[in-house]
């Protein structure tokens, strides 16, 4: 009977400490981002346009358009929907966000940083339609 109640109390042990221990994730918001980048060329090509990333994982993506970016939208609705966006740089300016964004507006040539982590996985598409150029983050 004492040896039924030690291995309850062992296998109880083990289960509080796997509960217990720290969840792990591919990356940290302390250790700093990993940066990735997307050009959009003076002639409307894309460079960086296909990327492999991790859930949990944090990303710094900077979006620079060279080109003559007038009313330019960046979509990635599926990307922003699941993913944490901790804050948007502009130049010297930060947007600091709960949630995601509907979409974002280059009116000049120039860059902005997206800094997020991608919490589900999945096939995530980004679009710039008006100039018909579509990028892919692949995360798992």
């Amino acid at each position: 009977m004492n040896t039924k109640i030690t291995l309850c109390a062992l296998g109880a042990l083990a289960m509080a400490a796997a509960v217990a221990a720290p969840a792990q994730a591919a990356g940290t918001l302390v250790t700093g981002a990993t940066a990735i980048s997307t050009t959009i060329s003076a002639d409307f090509k894309l460079t960086g346009d296909k990327f492999d990333l991790e859930t949990g994982k944090y990303y710094n993506w900077a979006v620079k358009c060279d080109a003559k970016c007038d009313n330019l939208v960046l979509r990635a609705p599926d990307l922003f929907q699941n993913a944490f966006i901790n804050q948007i740089t502009v130049g010297d300016m930060e947007i600091h966000t709960p949630g995601p964004g509907v979409y974002l507006e280059f009116d000049g040539g120039g860059q902005m940083n997206i800094y997020f982590v991608v919490v589900r996985a999945g096939s995530y598409t980004f679009t710039l339609p008006s100039k018909n150029l579509t990028g892919t983050m692949t995360v798992k």
